[in-house]
């Protein structure tokens, strides 16, 4: 890990998922001047606490025993009550009768004996994930109602000559991430046909996105709409129908990506076509933490997957992630979602690469509880927008600018073909999570989980820089493609893994290395440091914990210093093996067959075929020319000239004159130019020593006719030789 710029660094938590650590800081706040109160400015994500900003909202868990004393209490302190946020138990929201206070009249609501806790609500920073639309190309945006004449249909199927589904955008390969590689020259390596033809399309399996609201009433989504799936907590009504103003049709596009209806004529095809599909509207007005756990807890018996599309700001400055009450749902999702089984939440990874932002700075994608879903073009092409950390768990298709493939999905009123970015992804994923449930109902959070590293496929994203280490992860894909073929497949025959075992130790690990984070160059907050901020690998899975495990903070800003106070490490795997050794050709060994035979096989390898990519080298380490990840050398089974083999482990500089050297100062061959003497290299012999040039040494005159008669002798010459005078030049 790096150092934060100009941060200093305090509390940290690890957390790994089968060896999977994370490193724990805080978000830091600026704090306001408290001077003019005269002006009420209400708290947005920018004010904290007792600063000059007022709320009218505070959230309460309240004591078992009060529960039924609430609203006399909230009385008390001229507090109304609004009622339970979502489904979290003893949980609920008052409001000041008085309207927005500022934070000080809530004080004797902070510390009230009826509460376990009380937290302010403000407005958070919250942005649907969007990059710029394509530069120089047309928009497809097409009326829901237009449908394209048969006979332009390009057939698809080669064995049977139409298209699996008649729907247009589909029939006309606009939605090439849906067809199989193998089959299609330009389709795409999701096998979402695979699955298909497994009998799998969603049915029974309900998803909810977590957004600006759905059109229930688009064609392409309306007899797939799920009511109980939906919900406005902007308005506070039951209709999640969106704003049209132009800025909301994010969640509409999401939404057809996991179920718009196939075969209708229409649009394009829904990867989970036969899902019921809701839309909860929270993110068109102010976004606070009790928003956000109404969202996150909304009948969580009822839905399986949330999918969510957005975030703190990707402007590479800001460090946020849930608050208390969205921690809180998050858990009881996780512990009682699903009859117990847990709900499966799928997250957006971030689109801030071009401003060099890190997804171990978002919260939400630092949680065990979350699948982080990255990017990979069409070209399998990291996009300019992705967004690199070791908490990514796998990967599905999006565009980018430079390329102009985009995700055909429904739109307001319409269709569109300019989808992008990480909010694109994310909702394929939970697409392809709907069909792995379809296959086996039993699975929990945990197997998903497992699913998705098993047999994501690293394959098509080996030309690409920066896989590592034990289960070929990637900072930017993660484990790789979701593949539903393999994924619905393994899933029939899935048998649940162990429960969960949880240790949490005070610091401490040296197993495969992990860039928790990186150098961020916008961000410059530096008055309170990361405090009790988690950062997430999941690199380690499926590894053994026993050993040490080093934590490396650098300081990229020497103008400047930062202090690590303390951190804990938290591993998350099981007391028990897993049932399963692994996948017949997992990514694991996709990359570590390719690694070069000099990487040791036992730690892999960063990038295929280079031995200059080891995680660790079989033989001998050779440094190379400097680089940001200081740890890559290049392996080598000897010492180039001009090094030795230091304790067989590492190739160090021998002193510049030596071609070769047993050790720093012992030269036992010289440079070009040189002659060797007492394991010291000279320009030139001292007197009484000739200059061996063919042999780079230097020899004793006295010496030189020993040495000449006795290899005459070995070349069987006999006649008499009289060496009357040596001339001390080369010989």
């Amino acid at each position: 890990m790096f150092a934060k710029r100009n941060r200093s660094v305090r509390g940290v938590d690890f957390f790994a998922i089968l060896s999977l650590f994370a490193f724990v800081c805080h978000l830091c706040r600026a704090t306001i001047d408290q001077n003019d109160t005269s002006k009420k400015v209400i708290c947005d994500h920018k004010n904290q606490i007792f600063d000059d900003c007022f709320t009218d909202r505070v959230v309460v868990k309240v004591k078992l025993d009060q529960v039924e004393n609430l609203e006399h209490i909230a009385a008390e302190h001229d507090l109304v009550l609004l009622g339970q946020v979502g489904t979290l138990e003893n949980i609920f929201s008052l409001i000041h009768k008085g309207g927005p206070q500022h934070p000080t009249v809530f004080q004797s609501v902070l510390g009230n004996s009826s509460f376990d806790s009380a937290h302010l609500q403000y407005p958070k920073q919250r942005k649907r994930i969007r990059i710029d639309k394509f530069d120089g190309n047309q928009q497809m945006q097409i009326s829901y109602n237009m449908t394209i004449s048969r006979h332009s249909r390009r057939p698809i199927n080669k064995h049977e000559g139409k298209c699996y589904w008649p729907d247009p955008y589909y029939c006309n390969r606009k939605q090439w991430h849906l067809l199989d590689a193998e089959k299609h020259e330009d389709g795409g390596y999701l096998r979402v046909e695979e699955a298909w033809k497994r009998g799998y399309s969603g049915k029974g399996v309900v998803v909810s996105i977590l957004d600006d609201g759905i059109q229930r009433d688009h064609p392409d989504l309306a007899p797939n709409y799920d009511p109980e799936a939906s919900t406005d907590i902007n308005s506070n009504d039951s209709d999640p129908i969106p704003v049209h103003n132009g800025l909301n049709d994010h969640g509409t596009r999401c939404a057809g990506e996991v179920a718009a209806v196939a075969g209708n004529d229409r649009c394009g095809v829904g990867i989970a076509y036969n899902s019921r599909i809701g839309g909860v509207r929270m993110l068109d007005g102010n976004v606070t933490d009790e928003v956000e756990a109404k969202s996150l807890s909304l009948n969580p018996q009822h839905i399986d997957i949330y999918s969510a599309s957005w975030g703190p700001s990707d402007n590479g400055d800001v460090v946020d992630g849930p608050g208390p009450l969205a921690k809180i749902a998050f858990e009881e999702g996780i512990r009682k979602g699903r009859g117990g089984k847990g709900n499966i939440f799928v997250w957006a990874s971030g689109d801030g690469g071009k401003y060099h932002d890190s997804c171990s700075c978002d919260g939400y994608l630092t949680s065990i509880y979350t699948i982080s879903v990255s990017a990979v073009t069409k070209f399998h092409k990291p996009p300019h927008y992705l967004e690199e950390c070791p908490s990514t768990l796998t990967s599905t298709y999006s565009s980018d600018t430079k390329e102009n493939y985009g995700i055909v999905t429904t739109d307001l009123l319409g269709c569109t073909d300019e989808h992008t970015g990480t909010s694109a992804s994310a909702p394929m994923g939970a697409g392809v999570i709907a069909l792995v449930l379809e296959a086996n109902r039993n699975l929990t959070w945990r197997d998903v989980q497992h699913l998705i590293v098993r047999t994501s496929n690293s394959t098509p994203l080996l030309q690409n820089s920066g896989w590592i280490a034990n289960g070929a992860d990637s900072h930017k894909f993660g484990y790789g493609l979701m593949d539903a073929g393999a994924l619905v497949k393994m899933a029939e025959k899935w048998i649940n893994v162990p429960a969960a075992y949880n240790c949490s130790i005070p610091y401490k690990l040296d197993k495969h290395k992990s860039f928790l984070l990186n150098k961020r160059p916008h961000d410059k907050d530096h008055k309170e440091g990361f405090q009790e901020w988690p950062f997430m690998s999941v690199q380690q899975w499926g590894e053994k914990v026993e050993g040490r495990w080093t934590l490396i903070a650098e300081n990229a800003d020497r103008f400047h210093t930062a202090f690590l106070t303390n951190l804990s490490l938290v591993l998350c795997g099981t007391a028990e093996p897993i049932p399963y050794d692994s996948v017949a050709k997992d990514a694991q060994s996709v990359v570590f067959d390719s690694c070069h035979q000099e990487c040791d096989l036992k730690h892999g390898c960063y990038t295929p075929h280079s031995n200059e990519q080891c995680v660790k080298c079989k033989a001998l380490q050779y440094p190379t020319v400097h680089n940001v990840r200081k740890f890559l050398v290049r392996c080598l089974n000897s010492c180039p000239d001009g090094f030795y083999a230091e304790n067989d482990q590492k190739c160090v500089l021998c002193e510049s004159n030596c071609k070769q050297c047993s050790n720093k100062t012992q030269c036992t061959q010289c440079q070009n130019g040189f002659y060797l003497l007492d394991n010291l290299c000279l320009k030139t012999c001292p007197e009484d020593y000739l200059n061996i040039a063919d042999k780079g040494i230097c020899l004793k005159v006295e010496n030189f006719a020993q040495t000449f008669k006795r290899r005459l002798l070995q070349r069987k010459v006999t006649s008499s030789i009289v060496i009357k005078h040596f001339n001390k030049n080369r010989l």
